[in-house]
């Protein structure tokens, strides 16, 4: 202790003794360490709250109070120096030409929401073909598998055929015992023209006896008349054995002259009666020639209901949803799997408020979710005449109840460009399928009328037998 107090004597006065600057010392490491560690965590108020204890230890002595507040001058003059830079011309022309990208900015998104319409709720569609056996059977073989692509036309499912084979073969034979009751009634028909014939050969033969018959009568009248005025003027010029003589001829003329006739007229009734039974020869020929129309039919159809028994696939397409196996027995109508088509395309729900510029025809940028890398193009083909509200199982009914009014949405129709140009669905055919994602973005700048219209040389329904006639 005397020591220290012969230093402290010994110290000129103001000037701290050494304890009082090892406790200096201290204080100023350990604000020092503190303003590192607030510089580093970032914290500003901080920093200059401990800036200003720092300046109170700088007063109280020590050159690293002095170093601290140099410091913290140094600091407080960067945001001077950034003032000055944003008033000065360089700062101000930069300020000037970011306001004015901004204005351009906002002009372009503005004229390009004005010229566009998009929405999130769409997907992509397609149609799908439900295939089913149009008769009942047992699956005999099975040709295709999930997921497999498939021509029109092509094999799909086989059908044990051997019942409907028996089948065709039991109307063949119909057919044939038809087409043979035919000849047999075009034979009767020819032997009923040849009794018609016949008839007719018997009345002109009948015809001739009646002439003679008459001829001779005639005769017979005239011999009798005469002998009969002789024997009246002069009983010398003929007896009356010669008058009987001749009135017994004629007697017998007239009766084979009513005889002649009565024969003429049973002649005639037979060729009546043979055109009755040619007709009716003609009716039955008319009647075996309708059962071969109607064996045929029946053979026809049985060859139809045996082709049945090859299912096969309606369009080209993928084989999907497939349910049938081997050894199942199907009925007709059962759904057995589809095909899908790569005809695909967008159906868009559209808001009822975006509708007003949107035209069938107009150009459109297809986003697909699962082809962020590749942005399709199409243009809008047609729009749903009514909302879905329209067309659901249950529609709204806003006549009864408490009514809210909610934003309708209207599906438009979009077909992918399939030419190629950068944006067609050339290529990606098997793997855009139905119920993808995509937000469609409509140009209204571009339109064209598709001009929807019947096609014209449509084929006409078949006609009946009596409808041609």
């Amino acid at each position: 202790m005397s020591n220290i107090n012969e230093n402290q004597a010994n110290d000129p006065p103001g000037v701290p003794d050494a304890q009082q600057r090892m406790t200096l010392s201290r204080i100023a490491a350990a604000l020092e360490k503190r303003n590192l560690l607030a510089e580093k965590e970032g914290g500003k108020g901080d920093d200059k709250k401990e800036g200003g204890e720092g300046d109170e230890d700088k007063k109280e002595g020590g050159d690293e109070g002095k170093d601290k507040k140099d410091g913290d001058e140094g600091k407080d003059k960067k945001p001077g120096k950034a003032k000055k830079f944003f008033t000065s011309f360089l700062g101000i022309l930069l300020m000037i030409a970011l306001v004015v990208l901004l204005v351009i900015g906002g002009l372009a998104l503005w004229r390009y929401e004005k010229e566009h319409e998009s929405t999130n709720d769409a997907y992509t569609a397609g149609r799908t073909h439900q295939v089913s056996p149009r008769v009942q059977g047992l699956v005999l073989e099975l040709w295709v598998d999930d997921n497999q692509q498939v021509k029109k036309g092509d094999l799909l499912v086989k059908l044990d055929p051997r019942d409907y084979e028996v089948a065709l073969e039991r109307n063949q034979a119909s057919l044939e015992q038809s087409q043979a009751q035919v000849l047999q009634a075009k034979g009767q028909l020819a032997q009923g023209e040849a009794a018609i014939l016949q008839a007719k050969a018997q009345v002109a033969q009948a015809r001739a006896q009646v002439d003679q018959a008459g001829a001779n009568y005639e005769v017979a009248g005239v011999n009798y008349g005469r002998n009969s005025s002789l024997y009246g003027k002069d009983l010398r010029a003929v007896s009356r054995a010669d008058v009987d003589t001749t009135k017994s001829s004629l007697d017998a003329q007239k009766a084979a002259f009513d005889a002649a006739k009565a024969n003429t007229e049973a002649a005639e009734s037979n060729v009546k009666a043979a055109e009755a039974t040619r007709d009716s020869r003609a009716g039955d020929l008319e009647a075996a020639k309708a059962a071969v129309d109607v064996a045929k039919s029946n053979v026809d159809n049985a060859l139809l209901q045996l082709s049945y028994c090859w299912v096969l696939a309606p369009v080209d397409g993928r084989v999907s949803r497939r349910t049938v196996e081997v050894g199942q027995q199907l009925s007709a109508g059962q759904a057995i799997l589809a095909v899908t088509p790569s005809d695909v395309w967008v159906s868009a729900n559209f808001k009822e408020t975006q509708l007003e510029k949107i035209r069938v025809g107009q150009r459109v940028e297809i986003p697909v979710d699962t082809f962020k890398h590749h942005p399709f193009t199409g243009r809008v083909d047609s729009i749903q005449n009514g909302s879905g509200a329209t067309y659901s199982l249950l529609p709204p009914d806003n006549a009864t109840g408490n009514f809210t009014k909610i934003v309708q949405r209207v599906p438009v129709k979009i077909v992918f460009d399939r030419d190629d140009s950068p944006g067609s669905i050339k290529g990606f055919e098997d793997l855009v399928v139905p119920g993808l994602s995509c937000e469609p973005v409509i140009d209204l700048a571009t339109t064209s009328d598709r001009g929807d219209h019947v096609m014209k040389d449509q084929p006409a329904p078949p006609k009946g037998k009596h409808e041609r006639e």
